[in-house]
């Protein structure tokens, strides 16, 4: 995946994450919490992934 592609994804989600935790403190409606925990987790899981070296063949 391109890089501004994969780096546009992961704001969106992060911002997703930051407006599901504020809808969901203002209102008290914890499956809109849940859901910013769970945006916020996949957004650390993919910065945060390391790409897997393929060994080197001869």
């Amino acid at each position: 995946m391109k890089t501004i592609a994969r780096w546009a994804i992961l704001a969106t989600i992060l911002m997703l994450a930051i407006g599901c935790y504020m809808i969901g403190a203002s209102t008290g409606i914890f499956l809109l919490i849940v859901a910013g925990v769970l945006l916020e987790g996949a957004f650390w899981f993919a910065t945060l992934r390391t790409k897997k070296k393929e060994p080197k063949l001869l």
